[in-house]
């Protein structure tokens, strides 16, 4: 769809550019810089793409940042992966997205509309560490705010999310920790890489 948006928007911008020397030559600058500000705002956020130089990490970000998009909620990311992690791609999709869309529905949930989710992915020798970061009620505690029913329509799924962020964090010999700390709820997940290697983590 990203590669699709900016074909459309290669296609038209001669077209843009066109109407913007023509506000200019005639001195309308007020005019020029109007249209300037709204072709921002609608041709970049299309524009954007991710690429931390990991393949499948950067699917996974690009489909969760159009997701958070959607819901007017905006994503930060820090990574810094290999191009290639000796974990199972079906493992660690399940795992970001997952880890992700929990932060996600718990801002709707509570309808925060301040603060961004924040990810966190970072490899360190055989080790790779993830972190999920969402504002809160600060006077909820961790265990009022894992109790919340859920938005999904299916409530009976409630709590799978966490369910298998914990099954493959032990898949791989790793840990969850979860807290809530200054407002925001903090999941932080370790995985032993040398598990996949040796067969265990798939």
């Amino acid at each position: 769809q990203n590669l699709e948006d900016m074909r459309k928007i290669r296609h038209d911008i001669k077209n843009h550019f066109a109407c913007l020397e023509v506000l200019l030559r005639e001195g309308q600058q007020g005019e020029a810089l109007a249209y300037f500000e709204e072709l921002r705002e609608r041709v970049l956020p299309q524009t954007a793409y991710i690429d931390c130089g990991n393949r499948t990490v950067s699917a996974i970000l690009n489909l969760e940042t159009a997701k958070a998009r959607a819901q007017g909620i905006s994503l930060d990311y820090r990574c810094v992966v290999e191009p290639s992690l000796s974990v199972r791609d079906s493992d660690l999709c399940a795992l970001m997205t997952n880890l992700i869309d929990n932060a996600l529905e718990a801002m709707v949930r509570q309808r925060k509309t301040d603060g961004a989710v924040e990810v966190g992915l970072r490899q360190k020798g055989s080790s790779l560490y993830l972190c999920g970061v969402n504002p809160v009620d600060g006077t909820l505690s961790l265990e009022e705010l894992l109790s919340l029913r859920t938005t999904k329509e299916d409530d009976a799924l409630h709590g799978y999310g966490h369910k298998i962020v914990e099954g493959i964090a032990a898949r791989y010999d790793g840990a969850v920790n979860r807290e809530v700390q200054g407002g925001r709820s903090i999941v932080d997940v370790v995985l032993d890489m040398t598990c996949a290697e040796r067969g265990e983590g798939r």
